[in-house]
């Protein structure tokens, strides 16, 4: 049998070995040898290849029972002692043994001496007695035959490679080439040695004992009688070693040791009692078909991580079992050649595993430290790791112990199990200080004995029923606790005080803070504490705000009543130092508030004319007086006339309201005696007890006269620098008390008395005189008169005067560049003052006086500057450090008064020659109101390029939070209205050059505080519309920034309400009080509303609305809520009532009331107002009216809208153009158009022309177009598209004036706008958008209009070429305007009635003084995408019709939807490429309907697509890409057919002719090659044009003219056939 004995080394032998020598293991089974390979050990056989083994087993005598390995017979190992007949010098045994143990000739002496070291030297071994045994001749060797059987079972037979290569099969006398042949297993039972005689050899040469033999040398036999087989039950079992280390394995090798009778079974087990070893197999069956086949089992150790001692042992157990009765399958041929291995009995053995684990606790640091803060808690914690180093069999406690109080551990009993010990575990320390107290140091101080550095000591312990982890020793870890101790004390507050304004307090802390982490407008309460907080101190709506780290303000809501020397206190744990280490919080602080340090006095303010009629009371009106503080102020009148009913009046009027007065006052005229001059003075005083008083002359006349006077403050202040406004208000003379008629116009005559204005007192607006700034000299006084007479009757007159006194303004010192920039040493760098101002424009020289001062020695720099607007610092002047330039500007007057500012800018040395940053000169102040915007202009000077980035220093918001575009530009857009209001920020502007140096330039923007505190009454709080003469009077209101002026509004509440779109009362004026306003009614259903987060539920109301301004422009609002009930009008009469009120406003130069009443009267023609007024079922009303000088019946509607044009248009004649006056009139004329069915023709010819002019006029005046009233615009716009305007008759007109109000609304709507802003609006009719930006970022830019309402959508985009193709000769810095609409009804209907599939596009651009840009002849087209109102087909599988060419010249005819096609066959045109055949297959697609790109020709008055394509369409959307920009729209075409061709061999059951009237179906042969499709579209190929077909086929059809697009459009929407 063969022998495999697996080896743990890798080995190239057959049979290889483990190192250990004694692998073979004996089974003592009675006295028989069971091993089934008997081994020569590797080092002296298999590693040098020298020896073969034949291991055949063996019946031995008992006496002679070896149970040896063949190592163990070399080494003389358990041999057992023989007679010997020589010396015993064969490793202790005799040679002669030797021989007797191997067949003869096997072994020699020769082979034992030279192999195995022996001295055989006079032994008889193998013949031998001195002289070698003979050797048989191979040629003379008898064969083998049969012979009786021997009596006795010889040994094995070892044969050396000394030895013939020819081994020898006793059994069959059969003979193995060892090298030539295949090794073939020999039976497993003992052959039997025959008498026959020895076999000769002749020998081959051999080159020593180790050499293999070469050539073979020949063997021959004698005849041997063949052997009977003795069967011999016996298992033979190897195993590779007994010692292993956990992880590894050793094999057990058992096989039979002879034919079994049935099945055998041996197992294989562990039989320990714990079992550790894991096997490949449990058990082998032996059959008697596979006996001899040896079976390997691996046995392996676990590689776990259980630490069980150095060592540990397990067995290896062997069982085996017999199946009943006999299997005849095998050698033997009948059962008694079997064997019965039931008898067998296998034993077990001992295999030792070494153990690789150790048991014990890691600790991933012996030290660690926590820190502490100021206050005592802590700063930085720490942790270590606790960890196993081999798996435990039970539970792992770890307990932690040894911290002091104040340090705590995240966990003090870790717990390790079986399934997580080699997972680490963290134990985290928090330390805080020795003490509870928080702070720990009393009063928030730095130091005290309670807060110190200490030291802390952890040990652990372990506890197990693990006997390797109980008790086992842990390593300590040290703890080392740490103060840190704050950089900076926290804040305290150094003074609260009220600003000069009195309507805010401004808290000063001592130190920089964190702003107790709050931004923006807060909560109050967010940092304060206490009573101060509440609203009845601080009022309704009052906020907080930081300004700077180091100031807040609180800003005062409604009706605040905090005094000079309440307390204000700020919480504790909330606001901390802004350092770098910081951990104390400021304690309770509680302070008294101060007086501020100039405070404001109030600005008495009396409203009256200077002269009453003879029927006229006298109306003393104090509402517009200043300097309340935001609160209740006490009014005092009085006057020097000793005149009892007078001064009985103003007793009763100064006592009411607790004692505080009322602020206005009349005195009935019955009280007042005519041509009597009455002298009359208010004393108004507020909180602060500081008051001031304002006297005036009241005359009585003794005739009726018109009433007049000068709103505002008298003497009114202003500079030379401000435009100012003169608003006088009038009203017709009473004639109640006397007996007389006067008409009701009036004229209005402006004069200025002292003569020293020499400008202009024209004015559009009769009682408003504008004058422009740079008129009104400084340190001068103006006097300005309004003459109000009747026109009929000149006589009937009245004055009123104003004084103005214009202020000297100071210089303003500039340092250009920014406040803080970067220089470097290695250059020159320049300081300039062409940054100061002198607001007054004298022409006094400037003088300049530099300085520079090293900020980190407070030493001047050691420069000479010179005294000139410009200096230069040469390069190396400064060397690396800070410095501080000062800059002092004065002028001097001929007077020798002296007007001068001062100003300092930082420059930063560094190193080199880093790019030099500026940015440009600031505003004063920015309004933080929605669409705030400021512009930031940056620039850099370096040799090399350069990039931008800006960044916002210490602030509460992100940069690229605000900015409009990307921060890594030049110049920039901000969005202020995302700043706090009242807060200064301070921006950065970086550049870096290529060579990674940077420089950068700083500004600080401050942005404006809004009005507050203040309030509006409405009153009557209810009343009828058309009648009730309503008040707005707004009270209380306080900025620092004077003087305030105020816009009245209303909002009727219906439906969404919308209080940004509110229509406005008036013009924006100085007064607080808007008298005798006309109103509409309110909604007769009940409707919810909310203000100020109050929530109502009312019918018929109203919501007024005042927004005041400062002198900056910055806003605040305030509403009140009001009823106007309807009033018993119909149409009919609601046109007179309106007619009689617009007469008379306009008559008496008051455009304001005029434009009420008009509003009023459209509100109540809407067809939701006529449902409230209960007219919705009246029948309308035939009147006639005059049109064009002839008679005509029209509804009362008609005429009613018609006479509102008219009115508005008369109105507008004698309007200021104002930002507010034009905002009522569009939305009066948006409310009159709303009902376009009850328009005249002449009305919407009015209608526009209106709209236009007004437009017009604010682009000439520069009036910025308010969002409300470009909503209105639009509106209007739309509602005149909806009107026939453009569907009869000649529309050049009105077409015209559509494009010019677009082009304007873009015009007004961009006043003032920064770069990179846009404006949106959209109503039915109208989508548009405004967009301003550098010329430089229109490229790739893409500007699309807004579709919130559902409209059709439409977007421009701008090649990357733009600039360079369209804008090359502008800078590229310009600001380019950017108008797109989308208008969707057509306006050139009547001039070419064509299918549109879309309404119009304008995309246009214009330049920086509103000019149009001509674009045309783009190298790069502009793309422009635009939604259609009807949808194309894009699946053309329905256009697709099939054929068959069978012959060329053949036509074959489809049926289209627009008309037949042919197509002629020819083969060759078509790629046929078979010999003889014309034969293929034609897929046609018919032409279909496909968008066409158009655009505007004004000169041929009609569509035209040159210089446009169609770039790609979806079913809804079409891309086309065009030259220049223009009025576009999405037309139809066809698209020219096209084919494809599919050919092979003439198919042997083509169909037989052209099909008709359906198309036979091509065949299904997949065509190859495949030519390329036709063109889809016009700009194809031309092709044949098919012969006309009548309808449905469309009349005109596509040009067969090869230009790039149709020449051709579909005339008319095509009918499907």
């Amino acid at each position: 049998s063969s022998t495999t004995n697996s080896s743990t080394t890798n080995s190239s032998t057959t049979n290889s070995s483990t190192t250990n020598s004694s692998a073979a293991r004996r089974l003592d089974l009675g006295g028989t040898v069971s091993a089934h390979a008997h081994y020569a050990d590797s080092a002296d056989l298999h590693s040098s290849e020298q020896a073969v083994m034949f291991a055949t087993p063996m019946k031995l005598p008992k006496s002679r029972t070896l149970g040896v390995s063949f190592s163990e017979l070399i080494s003389g190992r358990k041999l057992d002692d023989s007679s010997a007949g020589c010396p015993s010098t064969c490793n202790g045994r005799s040679c002669d043994q030797w021989e007797e143990l191997f067949p003869a000739g096997t072994m020699t002496c020769e082979l034992a001496e030279a192999s195995y070291g022996c001295d055989c030297s006079g032994c008889d071994c193998n013949g031998r007695d001195g002289t070698a045994a003979p050797v048989p001749s191979p040629s003379t060797a008898p064969v083998p035959g049969p012979t009786a059987q021997p009596t006795e079972t010889l040994v094995p037979t070892v044969f050396s490679t000394a030895m013939p290569t020819t081994l020898y099969n006793y059994k069959y006398k059969q003979c193995f080439d060892l090298y030539g042949a295949p090794y073939t297993a020999f039976p497993s039972f003992e052959p039997t040695r025959f008498d026959t005689p020895e076999p000769t050899m002749t020998p081959a040469p051999t080159s020593g004992p180790t050499a293999l033999p070469s050539p073979k040398p020949t063997l021959s036999f004698p005849p041997t009688p063949e052997p009977t087989a003795t069967k011999v039950a016996g298992v033979s079992i190897s195993i590779t070693t007994t010692a292993i280390e956990e992880g590894e394995s050793l094999s057990v090798t058992i096989v039979l040791d002879a034919e079994p009778k049935a099945a055998v079974t041996i197992s294989i087990s562990s039989g320990a009692a714990t079992s550790y070893l894991s096997f490949s197999e449990s058990a082998a069956t032996f059959t008697p078909s596979n006996f001899d086949t040896a079976v390997t089992f691996i046995a392996s150790a676990p590689n776990d991580d259980i630490d069980r001692g150095d060592y540990y042992v397990d067995q290896i157990v062997f069982t085996i079992s017999e199946e009943d009765g006999c299997d005849l399958t095998g050698d033997a041929v009948s059962c008694d050649q079997k064997v019965s291995y039931s008898d067998i009995s296998l034993g077990s053995t001992d295999v030792t595993i070494h153990d690789d684990d150790t048991a014990g606790v890691s600790i991933s640091t012996t030290s660690v430290s926590t820190t502490i803060d100021n206050y005592g808690d802590s700063l930085t914690t720490t942790s270590y790791a606790v960890v196993l180093t081999s798996e435990p069999v039970d539970d792992v406690h770890i307990s932690a112990s040894g911290l002091g109080d104040w340090t705590a551990p995240s966990s003090s009993d870790l717990v390790f199990t079986a399934s997580n010990w080699d997972s680490s575990k963290t134990i985290s320390l928090t330390s805080t200080a020795a003490s509870s107290n928080r702070p720990v140091c009393p009063n928030g101080g730095l130091y005290c004995t309670d807060l110190a550095d200490r030291t802390e000591t952890i040990s652990h312990t372990a506890d197990s029923s693990d006997s390797m982890y109980n008790g086992i020793t842990i390593d300590d870890v040290d703890l080392s606790v740490t103060v840190v101790y704050d950089t900076q004390l926290a804040p305290t507050i150094d003074e609260v005080k009220f600003s000069d304004a009195l309507n805010t307090l401004i808290v000063t802390l001592d130190s920089t803070s964190d702003k107790a982490g709050l931004s923006g407008a807060f909560d109050c309460d967010s940092l304060f504490t206490g009573d101060t907080v509440t609203d009845a101190y601080l009022g309704s709506g009052a906020y907080c705000a930081w300004v700077s780290s180091k100031k807040l303000t609180v800003t005062f809501g409604t009706g605040p009543t905090i005094l000079v020397g309440d307390v204000i206190t700020i919480a504790e744990t909330l606001l901390q130092s802004d350092g770098e280490v910081v951990s104390l919080f400021s304690t309770s602080q509680a302070l008294a508030v101060a007086m501020p340090d100039n405070p404001t006095y109030p600005v008495v303010v009396v409203t009256s004319p200077d002269t009453l009629g003879l029927c006229d009371s006298m109306i003393l009106d104090g509402s517009s007086t200043s300097g309340s503080g935001g609160r209740d102020m006490t009014y005092n009148f009085a006057s020097t006339e000793s005149v009892s009913n007078i001064s009985t009046v103003f007793a009763e009027s100064n006592s009411q309201n607790s004692g505080y007065g009322e602020f206005a006052v009349t005195v009935d005229n019955r009280d007042l005696v005519p041509n009597t001059n009455y002298p009359v003075t208010l004393t108004a005083c507020n909180f602060l007890g500081l008051c001031s008083s304002f006297s005036k002359d009241v005359k009585k006349s003794a005739n009726p006269v018109p009433l007049v006077w000068i709103t505002g403050a008298h003497p009114l202040y202003t500079t030379y620098a401000d435009d100012i406004s003169i608003r006088g208000e009038a009203s017709l003379p009473n004639l109640e008390c006397v007996d007389a008629t006067a008409s009701n116009n009036m004229d209005f005559i402006w004069s200025e008395v002292t003569g020293g204005y020499t400008g202009s007192l024209e004015t559009k607006a009769p009682r408003v005189l504008n004058i422009d700034k740079n008129q009104l000299l400084p340190k001068t006084t103006y006097k300005f008169q309004v003459l109000a007479r009747m026109t009929n009757e000149p006589t009937l007159n009245a004055t009123a005067v104003v004084t103005v006194i214009v202020e000297t303004q100071a210089v303003v010192a500039g340092i250009s560049g920014g406040a803080t920039s970067v220089a470097g040493t290695d250059s020159d760098f320049t300081m300039s003052a062409a940054a100061s101002v002198d607001p007054d424009s004298s022409t006094d020289a400037w003088e300049y006086e530099w300085s520079c001062t090293d900020t980190s020695t407070d030493t001047d720099c050691g420069l000479t500057l010179a005294a000139t607007e410009e200096i230069t610092v040469p390069a190396g002047g400064l060397s690396v450090g800070e410095y501080e330039f000062g800059l002092l500007v004065r002028k001097v007057d001929s007077a020798g008064n002296i007007r001068n500012d001062t100003t300092t800018a930082s420059v930063i040395m560094i190193a080199g020659d880093p790019p030099k940053v500026s940015i440009g000169t600031l505003d004063d102040k920015y309004n933080s109101a929605s669409g705030s915007f400021g512009a930031l202009v940056g620039s850099a000077s370096s040799s090399y390029d350069v990039s931008y980035a800006w960044s916002l220093i210490d602030a509460d918001v992100a940069i690229t939070s605000i900015l409009m575009s990307t921060e890594a530009r030049a110049s920039v857009t901000a969005q202020i209205e995302l700043l706090t209001a009242g807060a200064s920020y301070t921006f950065r502007l970086t550049a870096t050059d290529e060579q990674g140096s940077e420089g950068y330039s700083e500004v600080s923007l401050v942005v404006n505080d809004n009005p507050s505190s203040g309030t509006l009454a409405v009153s009557p709080q209810v009343g009828e519309t058309m009648k009730t003469a309503y008040s707005f009077v707004a009270l209380s209101w306080v900025d620092a920034d004077l003087p305030l002026t105020y816009k009245y509004s209303y909002t009727v509440v219906e439906g969404n309400l919308d209080l940004d779109s509110s229509t406005p009362l008036a013009d924006e004026q100085p007064s607080a009080t808007l008298a005798d306003a006309t109103l509409p009614m309110g909604s007769a259903e009940k409707l919810s509303y909310t203000l100020d987060g109050v929530t109502y539920y009312n019918n018929f109301t109203l919501i007024g609305q005042v927004k005041v301004f400062d002198s900056y422009r910055a806003s605040s609002t305030a509403y009140d809520d009001f009823q106007c009930v309807k009033a018993q009008l119909n149409a009919k009469q609601l046109r007179q009532t309106s007619k009689n009120l617009t007469s008379l406003a306009i008559a008496s130069g008051d455009p304001e009331g005029s434009l009420q009443a008009v509003g009023a009267t459209h509100h109540m023609m809407a067809d939701s107002s006529r449902r409230r007024l209960g007219a919705a079922e009246e029948e309308k009303i035939l009147e006639e009216f005059l049109v064009e000088g002839r008679r005509v019946l029209l509804t009362t509607e008609e005429i009613a809208r018609a006479e509102l044009i008219t009115t508005l248009e008369d109105t507008f004649a004698i309007s200021d153009i104002t930002e507010a006056s034009m905002e009522t009139i569009l939305s009066s004329l948006a409310g009159i158009l709303s009902v376009p069915s009850e328009l005249t023709s002449d009305a919407e010819t009015d209608g526009m022309d209106l709209a236009n002019e007004v437009l017009s006029e604010m682009v000439a005046e520069e009036t910025v177009l308010s969002s409300a009233a470009y909503s209105s615009a639009a509106e209007a716009l739309s509602y005149l598209l909806q009107s026939d305007l453009f569907d009869n008759g000649d529309t050049d007109g009105a077409v015209a004036n559509m494009g010019d109000a677009l082009a304007d609304m873009t015009a007004t709507v961009l006043i003032d706008a920064a770069n990179g802003v846009g404006y949106e609006v959209e109503s039915d009719n109208i989508a548009m958008h405004a967009f301003r930006h550098e010329a430089q970022y229109l490229d790739s830019l893409s500007v699309e209009t807004p579709t919130a309402d559902g409209s059709l959508s439409a977007e421009i985009m701008f090649p990357s070429t733009f600039y360079d193709d369209a804008l090359s000769s502008y800078g590229s810095d310009e600001s380019i305007n950017v108008q797109i609409v989308n208008i969707a009804d057509q306006v050139y209907t009547s001039h070419d009635a064509r299918d549109i599939s879309s309404g119009i596009v304008q995309a246009v651009i214009y330049d920086s003084s509103d000019s149009e840009i001509d674009v045309s002849a783009l190298s790069s087209p502009v793309s422009l995408t635009v939604e259609t109102n009807e949808a194309f087909e894009t699946d053309k599988s329905s256009w697709e019709r099939t054929g068959l060419c069978e012959t060329d010249g053949a036509v074959l005819t489809f049926d289209c939807a627009y008309g037949d096609r042919t197509h002629t066959c020819d083969s060759a045109a078509a790629g046929v490429t078979s010999i003889g055949s014309t034969t293929y297959w034609i897929t046609y697609v018919c032409p279909g309907i496909i968008p066409s790109c158009l655009w505007w020709d004004a000169t041929a008055d009609s569509w035209s697509g040159d210089g446009c394509s169609l770039a790609s369409y979806t079913s809804t959307s079409v891309t086309c890409e065009c030259s220049h920009l223009t009025d576009f729209s999405i037309g139809k075409n066809y698209s020219l057919p096209e084919w494809t061709t599919d050919f092979t061999h003439t198919p042997t059951s083509a169909p037989t002719g052209v099909p008709s009237p359906a198309p036979t179906p091509k065949p299904t042969a997949v065509p190859t090659p495949k030519p390329t499709p036709k063109p889809t579209y016009a700009e194809g190929s031309p092709t044949p044009k098919p012969t006309p077909k009548p309808t449905p086929k469309p009349t005109e059809e596509v040009s067969t003219a090869p230009t790039p697009k149709p020449t051709e459009e579909v005339s008319t929407a095509p009918t499907p056939k």
